[in-house]
């Protein structure tokens, strides 16, 4: 549809929450498509950031350990991991900050948008044309694109259609990631 819903009636019937630990809820959905999408297995989490904390990380030996030791079950309270954006050349592409400090500057790219986390803990998604009022407040921050929804539910334009200035035939496995109305992130 050009426009979602929260919660879509679809997605809603299908989706099945299960609590993971406090503040993390998951959900699997089964998805179809044309192409290389004709069958997809997503795994949706449902976080709080009131009561779970966010980390952003490269790829260090200590951080591919710890995230080990979290699909094993060793390790020390990290709940879940997830390649968080864009790459170019080995490094994050777009806007990227760590602890507080900036890494990368904003990128320009088709519909990006920033994920951030405020030094209280809120998250927020940030449309690439409002990053400058969020600079120099953020705790962490990634840059990807392109942007699925934007702040009302719509599907951006150029996604609905070939020739707008998307790929709309392109398809990876990526992470998807957005903020609902209450606070919590899916």
């Amino acid at each position: 549809p050009a426009r979602w819903t929260a919660p879509h009636p679809a997605v809603a019937r299908a989706l099945r929450w299960r609590p993971a630990s406090p503040g993390v809820e998951w959900g699997e959905l089964q998805l179809a498509g044309d192409g290389e999408a004709w069958r997809v297995r997503a795994i949706v989490l449902r976080v709080d950031p009131a009561r779970v904390g966010f980390a952003l990380d490269t790829l260090t030996r200590d951080f591919r350990s710890r995230v080990a030791g979290a699909v094993d079950g060793t390790g020390d309270g990290v709940l879940a991991a997830s390649n968080a954006g864009q790459c170019e050349g080995g490094r994050p592409w777009g806007w990227t900050v760590l602890e507080g400090r900036e890494l990368q500057p904003p990128g320009a790219g088709p519909l990006s948008s920033a994920f951030v986390i405020t030094p209280a803990g809120r998250a927020r998604i940030v449309a690439a044309a409002d990053l400058a009022t969020v600079r120099d407040s953020a705790a962490l921050a990634f840059q990807s694109y392109p942007t699925l929804l934007d702040r009302d539910g719509d599907v951006p334009a150029p996604l609905r259609a070939a020739g707008r200035g998307v790929n709309v035939g392109h398809r990876d496995a990526r992470l998807a990631i957005g903020v609902q109305r209450d606070g919590r992130v899916v």
